[in-house]
C-alpha cells in the first residue's frame, strides 16, 4: 500500500497511429519519452523488479532502437510500477517497455543501428557528404 505515495507517475500521451512511418521510430519514442535517454544507470529499477527483469537494459535499448530486444525483455512485465517507484529520474520503463511492445507489434521495422544512425544525422551529430562519388552497380564489380 505505500506504493502509491511513492510513484512520480509522468502521464505520457502518445497515439499508436503516430508511429507509422519506421523510419521515424527512434525519434518519435524519444520525443514521448524525453526523460528516459537521462537514465543514471543506477540499477533501483532492476533491484525492484519481482519478476527479476533486466529493466535498465530493456530502456537504453528503446533509447538506441533496439525495440525488438526491448519488447522481449518487458513481454513479462506484471506493471507494477516498483521499477518507476525507484527511479530518481521519474523514468516509467514499464510503461516505455510497454510502448516498445506495441510499436513492434503493429509494425515491420528496420534494423536498430540504421535507426540510431539516422537520428545522429538529423540530430547534426553526423555529417554527409551528398556529393560523395556514388558507387554504381556496374562501377561495382
Amino acid at each position: 500500500t505505500f506504493v502509491d505515495f511513492l510513484v512520480r507517475f509522468t502521464h505520457h500521451r502518445y497515439d499508436i497511429e503516430q508511429f507509422q512511418n519506421a523510419w521515424d521510430v527512434l525519434q518519435q519514442i524519444n520525443e514521448v519519452f524525453h526523460e528516459a535517454a537521462h537514465c543514471r544507470h543506477c540499477g533501483g529499477c532492476d533491484e525492484t523488479c519481482p519478476r527479476g527483469l533486466d529493466v535498465q537494459r530493456g530502456v537504453n535499448l528503446l533509447v538506441e532502437g533496439g525495440l525488438h530486444d526491448a519488447s522481449e525483455i518487458f513481454a513479462d512485465c506484471i506493471m507494477c510500477n516498483l521499477c518507476t517507484s525507484a527511479c530518481p529520474e521519474s523514468i516509467t520503463p514499464n510503461h516505455f517497455g510497454i510502448l516498445g511492445r506495441r510499436i513492434v507489434a503493429s509494425l515491420g521495422l528496420h534494423p536498430p543501428n540504421l535507426l540510431l544512425r539516422l537520428d545522429q544525422i538529423r540530430r547534426g551529430g553526423m555529417t554527409v557528404d551528398v556529393d560523395a562519388i556514388e558507387v554504381s552497380g556496374s562501377d561495382a564489380g
